[in-house]
């Protein structure tokens, strides 16, 4: 069975300064890192905690670990469309004008975004089917 939960939540400016004060402290420790360690290790601390860390801190705080959970996991596979932005923009960069590197690199980031919302459309699609055979059934 499918249970839809609606969760309204009133965001105030103690939560918009704790978010930006958080993240700020979080830039301020990959970016002492990153003059240590370098780019690998600095690109790695800012793309992937400071967003995620923050919202899913934020997001546990006010409606609990599963809401967190479910919105850090599915944040992950977003971030693959960032990977082709990425891979597309170091394989192209030196080859090509910035402005088409960017635009082919969008492209690339937009048509994962668009696969990926496509399987997950086609999942749910057939959950919901499986779902409706199960009450069919018993009812």
């Amino acid at each position: 069975m499918v249970i839809a939960v609606k969760l309204i939540a009133r965001s105030g400016w103690f939560d918009l300064l704790l978010r930006g004060l958080l993240a700020g402290v979080l830039v301020s420790i990959a970016t002492t890192v990153a003059a240590k360690s370098g780019p690998l290790l600095s690109g790695v601390l800012v793309g992937f905690p400071i967003g995620l860390f923050t919202i899913g801190w934020t997001l546990h705080e006010r409606y609990g670990s599963h809401v967190a959970r479910a919105t850090v996991t599915i944040a992950q596979k977003g971030m693959l469309s960032l990977v082709a932005f990425s891979v597309v923009v170091a394989l192209t960069v030196d080859k090509l004008v910035p402005m088409t590197t960017f635009t082919v690199a969008l492209l690339a980031s937009l048509a994962v975004s668009a696969a990926l919302f496509l399987i997950s459309q086609r999942q749910h699609r057939r959950a919901f089917a499986r779902e409706a055979a199960i009450d069919a059934r018993a009812g």
